[in-house]
C-alpha cells in the first residue's frame, strides 16, 4: 500500500513533467489562455449548466431512465440461447503428454456420455477446427 501511495504521489507527477509539453509563455498570462474564442463558448455552456442545474439534472435522471428503458428494446445476443445440455471436461494431464493420450483419455468419456444419448455433439475443444463427434 505504501509503494502504491509513493507512486501515486511522487512517481506520477514526476512523469507528467517530463513528458507533457512546455507550453509557451502568452502575453498577457493566465487571461490571455483562456480569452479565446472556444473557451468563452466553453465557459458559456457550463454557465449555462450551472445556472439551470435543475434541467440538466432532469435531463440526465431522463436520459438514464430512457436507457434502461431502452435496454429491453434491444436484443441479447451476446450469449445466444442454449436449448442443448453440456458437459465441459478438463483434463489434466503430466506436462510433455503426448496429443494422442490426451485424445485417448478425453475419448473414454464419449461412451458413458452417449449412453444416455443426451449429448448430441462432443467436440474436443483443442480439436474444434479439426472434428467433433456426434453420439448419434
Amino acid at each position: 500500500m505504501i509503494s502504491s501511495w509513493l507512486v501515486a504521489v511522487v512517481f506520477t507527477p514526476y512523469l507528467g513533467v517530463k513528458l507533457l509539453p512546455q507550453i509557451k509563455p502568452v502575453p498577457g498570462g493566465h487571461e490571455a489562455i483562456y480569452a479565446g474564442r472556444y473557451y468563452q463558448k466553453l465557459r458559456g455552456l457550463v454557465e449555462a449548466c450551472v445556472r439551470r442545474r435543475g434541467w440538466v439534472t432532469g435531463l440526465v435522471v431522463g436520459a438514464f431512465v430512457l436507457c434502461v428503458l431502452g435496454m429491453g428494446v434491444v436484443k441479447k445476443q451476446f450469449f445466444p440461447n442454449s436449448d442443448r445440455s453440456e458437459l465441459i471436461l478438463e483434463v489434466y494431464m503430466p506436462p510433455g503428454s503426448a496429443f494422442k493420450s490426451t485424445e485417448a483419455v478425453a475419448g473414454s468419456w464419449r461412451k458413458p456420455c452417449c449412453k444416455s444419448r443426451r449429448p448430441a455433439w462432443w467436440t474436443p475443444m483443442w480439436a474444434a477446427a479439426r472434428r467433433a463427434f456426434s453420439c448419434r
